[in-house]
């Protein structure tokens, strides 16, 4: 007789259901970015060079967030980071990204 192993908790869907969504809109981000630069002039080195910068900060975004959870707690950390996220989004970060001269000047100057 087989024993019936529990199902995911919800936390664990919740989880992994952001994981997808996060993932998706990364890639659309990423493939409709480098569209963009491409189509504004950027040369594929300088393209490459602002990707890869988007990727790094997601990364040390990421190792700080875990850091930082479990001091002031997973939810308040990730609330905070998002709510900076969002408001980078919107435009109040606009300027010079601080990806380097080979890109051109970074994100904003190629959406602008």
């Amino acid at each position: 007789m087989r024993t019936r192993r529990p199902g995911l908790s919800r936390d664990a869907k919740l989880l992994i259901a952001g994981q997808g969504v996060r993932a998706a809109g990364y890639g659309f981000t990423a493939v409709l970015l480098g569209v963009l630069l491409a189509a504004r002039g950027y040369t594929p080195l300088q393209a490459g060079t602002v990707l890869t910068a988007l990727i790094a900060g997601t990364a040390l975004a990421s190792v700080a967030v875990g850091a930082l959870a479990d001091r002031i707690g997973r939810r308040r950390c990730y609330a905070v980071f998002f709510a900076g996220v969002f408001g980078r989004g919107c435009g109040g970060g606009r300027g010079r990204a601080a990806v380097g001269p080979a890109s051109g000047g970074g994100y904003w100057d190629a959406v602008d």
